[in-house]
């Protein structure tokens, strides 16, 4: 890494407040990835081993160490997802199920967002959305005709996040790229992601109760699971004094 690359990274800590240690790596993934650990009072942040500089990294590095302090906060379920211990991780079944939860949960993303426009200002939020429009917008037409649950997310998210921090220069930008989803995909996949959005859009704030915002979390991954049309039904037991996931396939 040169000299002064990724500097960022100790100015965001300083300012949200993280106390753990923060352990940097790279690894063969194709995003950054963040897991804490209450026990060791650490962070792991793993970033994509594919050449590019740290510095290209700096809105999703600003949300993990958001999530890191809300897993400091909080409960390091914020920002790992763990499951109970016994379950067998080669089962078929269960890694459907375990798919299903991770992208439930991560309504933890507008939290993290609340805190990064909440610490680091509502210019890093613009920033993060502004260059994810970019990329979706040299997405070619005829390569948007089927939606996949990933890019639905990501886009509701984003819309949902620009009316939540009431960024409205990027409202026209969204205006086209929702005309565009209306002209290339079906009905069901465009009204998902407005469902989604509009979900995201008015979640609550999430509690300072460390024990209340566990509460929370199970009961937004529970209702964005039935919006999402998941069989998974995920519940939050402690397992050794940690709270790991449970779930339960109710067989849609």
């Amino acid at each position: 890494m040169k000299e002064h690359e990724g500097a960022f990274i100790e100015q965001f800590k300083d300012v949200l407040g993280l106390t753990w240690g923060l352990n940097q790596v790279y690894g063969n993934v194709g995003d950054v990835r963040l897991a804490s650990s209450k026990s060791e009072q650490a962070h792991q942040l793993t970033l994509p081993m594919n050449g590019l500089s740290v510095d290209a990294y700096r809105t999703d590095i600003a949300l993990m160490l958001s999530k890191a302090k809300l897993a400091e906060s909080r409960d390091p379920l914020f920002s790992t997802v763990r499951f109970r211990p016994e379950y067998d991780i080669t089962d078929r079944q269960f890694q459907r199920n375990a798919h299903q939860v991770y992208y439930a949960q991560q309504v933890t993303d507008i939290w993290g967002m609340d805190l990064v426009a909440g610490t680091l200002g509502r210019d890093m939020v613009h920033e993060e959305i502004d260059s994810w429009l970019g990329l979706v917008r040299q997405i070619p037409d005829e390569s948007i005709e089927e939606i996949d649950l990933a890019y639905a997310m990501g886009f509701a998210s984003r819309f949902a996040m620009m009316r939540r921090y009431c960024l409205t220069d990027l409202e026209p930008v969204f205006n086209q790229e929702v005309e565009r989803l209306r002209r290339m995909t079906d009905l069901k996949g465009l009204t998902q992601i407005l469902n989604l959005a509009q979900y995201y859009q008015h979640l609550p704030s999430l509690t300072q109760n460390p024990d209340g915002a566990v509460i929370q979390l199970e009961q937004a991954t529970r209702e964005l699971s039935e919006i999402l049309g998941f069989s998974a039904f995920p519940s939050i037991v402690k397992v050794n004094n940690d709270w790991v996931w449970d779930i339960w396939d109710i067989g849609k």
